[in-house]
């Protein structure tokens, strides 16, 4: 029960953009309440153009005022929620209280039911309700529903045989106090198990079948598959509006039915158990609501976890790109001068050369990049470890800044020797600085191996044969210990003689105590 807020739900091969909706059905419910519940309401169920005399003017109140697009514009006389409830018992000309139901079947076929209803009296007197049920839907659900020719009324029908089988539980509890309290409870109690009904079915149906466009194990964050995220958004937020309106009131309405109630018999055992279901049903609802919701964000904050480690990567390859336009670069250079490559003679080879070692050092970059992407990769497995954490990483942090910094410094004193001095000197301090990079990445993991891994092996092996033999020893002491009690036992059964006889009889068992296992199998 709520505002008409909800669009028709369509299969995935309709166009989401098909947003208008027609009147699929239309029927008028008379209800003739009875006010002891005795006997069963009396229910028939007409379309708009059986209705006669009043009843036609009645209708005419709750059709709205132009033709219905995405959201119908509701009549001024019509009004939700529980205000619009606690009119229909308390005033004399109330307004129409309106209901709305969301209709499914397993093939998707759904549309949004709208329920306009008003407690007054009939012709002779006695209490009466009149409800005015209308389907909306798109116009491909709608083609949809003339192929595989449902019956008419069918969201009627089933409206009141969940009306009907609710009876047999509210009819007992009907009292001329609370009668039109009770009677509004069971219209909702109908209509919130229908709901139930329905987000069932919608969540096999249409959550589950289109979770796999946004599962981030299975696809990436594209244009399509985000208009389908906002789409199932937009929806399963109107859909959580619907029922907190729903849930709100019909709480509400058991709330002012069970202070209605005196609290003496088993009709207020029936209305306890009565209150526990209703609210154990709009629980049902809202964990349902919230779940296929809570997926949905949690997919999407996925999602875009992924696309920004794309864009990252991408960032990667731009500077790698970059990189290599030097080289792009040189070659405009020398273009530029206009000069023919026959007619550079020697400097043909330096230019080759030059283009040479510009793309080692773009190879050199590129396999630098990976090697740090490993790393990074590794360190994150391995950065749970209080050993990597406390002590290796910091000894491998200091030791590449320190060869790092010492590498650096010899560069540049090789390129000022070379410089401003002697340039044959300059290139052996340069030769001697790139062989001396070279064997640190065959030395640094040699020793890193040698220092922090070979102690910590022989300390593990250390400890394990130490561990063992304390697991052996304990178990001779004890045999030693349990001959000595034996012994002691022994003795003291023994009939009364000399002190002297106990003392040379206890001293060796004592001494056996503290001899070792050895000794004492000697």
């Amino acid at each position: 029960m709520a505002s008409l807020i909800l669009g028709a739900l369509i299969r995935l091969s309709f166009s989401q953009d098909s947003r208008e909706e027609i009147q699929s059905e239309s029927s008028v419910i008379k209800i003739r309440i009875d006010p002891i519940g005795l006997t069963e309401d009396i229910i028939s169920v007409e379309s708009p153009k059986q209705s006669k005399n009043r009843f036609v003017s009645f209708t005419e109140r709750f059709i709205p005022k132009k033709m219905l697009k995405s959201s119908p514009d509701l009549v001024e006389t019509s009004a939700t929620g529980f205000r619009a409830a606690t009119r229909q018992w308390r005033d004399a000309n109330s307004k129409p209280k309106e209901l709305a139901e969301l209709a499914g079947r397993s093939s998707l076929l759904w549309g949004r039911t709208v329920r306009r209803l008003q407690i007054d009296d009939d012709l002779d007197g006695a209490l009466g309700a009149l409800i005015v049920c209308e389907a909306y839907t798109t116009n491909a659900v709608a083609t949809k529903i003339k192929v595989n020719t449902l019956p008419s009324f069918a969201t009627t029908e089933r409206f009141l045989s969940e009306f009907r089988q609710l009876g047999d539980i509210y009819l007992p509890q009907r009292t001329r106090r609370n009668l039109g309290q009770i009677f509004f409870l069971q219209l909702h109690h109908a209509n919130l198990n229908l709901f139930s009904d329905f987000l069932q079915s919608f969540t096999m149906d249409y959550a589950a079948p289109r979770m796999f466009m946004y599962d981030p194990r299975e696809v990436e964050l594209r244009r399509w598959n985000l208009k389908a995220i906002m789409t199932d958004s937009h929806l399963y937020r109107q859909l959580r509006s619907l029922a907190a309106e729903l849930t709100a009131t019909t709480e509400s309405l058991l709330d002012v039915v069970l202070a209605l109630d005196d609290g003496i018999g088993e009709n207020s055992t029936r209305l306890a158990v009565l209150g526990a279901e209703i609210r154990g049903c709009s629980k049902d609802i809202m964990t349902r609501l919230s779940r296929i919701s809570g997926d949905l964000d949690h997919n999407l904050q996925l999602l875009r976890l992924s696309k920004e480690m794309s864009q990252s990567s991408n960032v990667q390859m731009l500077t790698l790109l970059a990189t290599i336009f030097l080289l792009l670069s040189l070659s405009a250079g020398v273009l530029s001068m206009q000069s023919r490559f026959k007619d550079l003679g020697d400097l043909l080879y330096d230019f080759f050369g030059a283009v040479v070692l510009l793309a080692a050092a773009v190879a050199l970059l590129v396999v630098i990049m990976l090697l740090l992407s490993s790393a990074k990769e590794l360190e994150s497995r391995l950065f749970k470890y209080h050993w990597y954490k406390a002590i290796l990483r910091p000894a491998l942090l200091a030791t590449i800044f320190g060869i790092t910094l010492t590498l650096g410094a010899l560069v540049l004193t090789s390129f000022v020797v070379g410089m401003f001095k002697d340039v044959v000197l300059g290139a052996k301090i340069l030769g001697y600085v790139i062989a001396a990079a070279i064997g640190a990445l065959v030395v640094i993991p040699y020793t890193v191996f040698m220092v922090f891994w070979l102690p910590t092996l022989w300390e593990f092996g250390g400890a394990k044969k130490k561990q063992s033999d304390l697991e052996g020893e304990p178990k001779g002491k004890e045999a030693v210990v349990g001959g000595s009690k034996d012994a002691g036992v022994k003795i003291q059964a023994e009939p009364s003689g000399s002190n002297c006889q106990d003392a040379s009889s206890t001293a060796p068992t004592a001494r056996a105590v503290n001899q070792s296992p050895e000794d004492t199998s000697r």
